[in-house]
């Protein structure tokens, strides 16, 4: 019997918001079983780490209209 490996579905969509200020949105979809354990901890870091990776892109685009 093979263990079924956990799978992650991230979607990211840049938009602006009703006032034409630049925004982002980010949702995370876990597939499969996940235990509550360390690959929780680890998933939630590399969660973090490319939200700042997209917010550092998204600054470096739009300049000051992404600080507003």
């Amino acid at each position: 019997m093979t263990e079924e490996q956990p799978q992650v579905r991230i979607r990211v969509s840049v938009g602006r918001t009703s006032k034409g200020l630049p925004s982002y949105d980010c949702t995370v979809e876990l597939i499969s079983s996940w235990e509550a354990d360390t690959r929780l901890e680890s998933l939630a870091t590399i969660v973090l780490n490319e939200s700042d990776r997209v917010e550092s892109l998204l600054r470096a685009k739009y300049g000051r209209e992404w600080e507003t």
